[in-house]
């Protein structure tokens, strides 16, 4: 008798929450159309914080909403748990968030500065870079911010990505003043730089525009330098010394222009195909010499997300939040945020399907609706 009570009860609280939360079923009917979730941090409320859209270009709110900065993205393969970069405690550590709870945890104590988490594929790891050593490595760590362990010991390495399987860590590292895709084991053995000799020289890698692997595990897309237009005076020397010139370069002669676009690699073929293509971006007036970084491949194979900017803006400007089809083959991608005016959207990590599963409570849904009525109207 008790237990028919209860269940009674619940009946008219789990109607009422589902017809206050039209956000959710939003949510639910998008997915079903195959729309997917990004998160990216944005200046676009005044400081930097962790957002979440659709596809479509929808649906945007502030998960974290702190007046310090928090960037860097990275979800629990559940979707409840997200990880991120805050200097909310004065430094750039490594934190957590339970989007269900809302409660926020330091997982990285330590005076350097913590960047790029990248959660495993099962949960258990965190890999992220350091400078705790004085030069910036790859360290893992567990989901409790404990058995912290370095993995690279030479070079400067940075954007560690996880293999499908969880076996494997490529990262993009500069060794003996040559940046280039490497790849090792989660325990940081087997190190060997992943480009086959042949594609080296023709390939000079943006060390900061970051990697990211394919779901299927058979690609990584990565950024590379495209050197055009060599002004008058500047001698036709090969990219990858080109690359190491040119911040001493532009200064002296303003034709030059080293836009980065994005490539992706077939592990099994060996070979490498560009997938952006410079500077027709749709959205975006024509120019040059956009760079392109942080590239996140979606779950369902179809997408890769990426910020975009004009070189010289990256830090000074602006940088927008674009997707492309992989499928594509005229190289535009669309862009689904940013416009401008000082407004930065970085770092994109798509959502994992767990996230609706750990909504937050019909009163808070029925907020959060509420301000995004507000932002549409």
């Amino acid at each position: 008798m008790t237990l028919t009570m209860r269940n009674k009860q619940a009946y008219p609280v789990f109607w009422a929450a589902l017809l206050l939360s039209p956000l959710i079923i939003s949510i639910i009917c998008a997915r079903s159309h195959g729309v997917e979730y990004i998160s990216f941090a944005s200046n676009q409320t005044g400081n930097f914080d962790i957002h979440i859209m659709n596809t479509n270009g929808k649906y945007i709110d502030n998960l974290t909403d702190n007046p310090a900065h928090d960037f860097d993205p990275t979800w629990a393969p559940d979707g409840r748990f997200l990880g991120y970069v805050s200097n909310r405690d004065g430094n750039a550590e490594i934190y957590v968030m339970d989007t269900k709870t809302k409660e926020h945890r330091r997982l990285t104590h330590d005076p350097s500065i913590d960047s790029r988490p990248a959660w495993s594929p099962d949960g258990k790891w965190i890999a992220f870079v350091s400078n705790r050593r004085g030069s910036s490595d790859i360290y893992k760590m567990d989901v409790n911010g404990e058995n912290i362990k370095r993995l690279t010991k030479i070079g400067n390495n940075g954007s560690p990505t996880w293999s499908p399987d969880g076996q494997w860590i490529v990262f993009i590292s500069q060794l003996d003043r040559t940046v280039g895709l490497y790849v090792m084991t989660f325990e940081g053995k087997g190190l060997r730089f992943l480009l086959p000799v042949r594609l080296r020289d023709p390939l000079p890698i943006a060390g900061d525009a970051g990697c990211t692997w394919s779901p299927d595990g058979k690609q990584i897309a990565f950024g590379t330098w495209e050197p055009q237009n060599i002004g008058p005076g500047v001698p036709a020397i090969v990219r990858g010394v080109l690359l190491e010139l040119q911040p001493i370069l532009e200064g002296v002669h303003p034709n030059l222009q080293v836009p980065v676009t994005l490539s992706v690699f077939d592990i099994d073929a060996e070979n490498v195909r560009k997938l952006t293509q410079v500077p027709r971006v749709q959205n975006k007036k024509p120019s040059p010499i956009l760079q392109i970084f942080r590239p996140a491949w979606s779950p369902n194979g179809d997408w890769i997300a990426y910020s975009i900017s004009d070189v010289g803006e990256l830090w000074g400007f602006s940088a927008d939040l674009h997707i492309i089809n992989v499928r594509n083959d005229d190289g535009v991608g669309t862009r689904l945020v940013g416009n401008g005016g000082g407004k930065f959207y970085l770092s994109p990590a798509w959502v994992p399907e767990g996230f609706l599963s750990v909504s937050p409570t019909a009163e808070k849904q029925t907020t959060l609706w509420g301000r995004l009525k507000q932002k549409s109207d």
